[in-house]
């Protein structure tokens, strides 16, 4: 979809950091859900072979390395949302 120009918000953590997971809570079924204090979101606009580039509502336009971002995307579950 990004290669397209379609915007994708991404679950991610604050500049890429490992998660610094504090607690969570069980659902009605009986699933675990942890929370993170540096989980983020930010919108992937771009990407090439070694680095995606990140609009962060935190730092702005950045730039990550990109197996460092699928990394931490993977941690979140491969979370997203597509802007059509």
């Amino acid at each position: 979809m990004v290669s397209q120009n379609t915007p994708v918000v991404v679950w991610v953590t604050i500049s890429m950091a490992e998660r610094n997971i504090s607690g969570g809570w069980y659902t009605e079924t009986g699933e675990y859900v942890d929370w993170a204090t540096n989980d983020h979101g930010a919108v992937l606009i771009g990407y090439t072979q070694d680095s995606v580039t990140i609009a962060d509502p935190i730092s702005g336009i950045v730039t990550y390395n990109r197996e460092v971002f699928e990394t931490v995307f993977e941690s979140r579950g491969n979370q997203c949302v597509i802007l059509e």
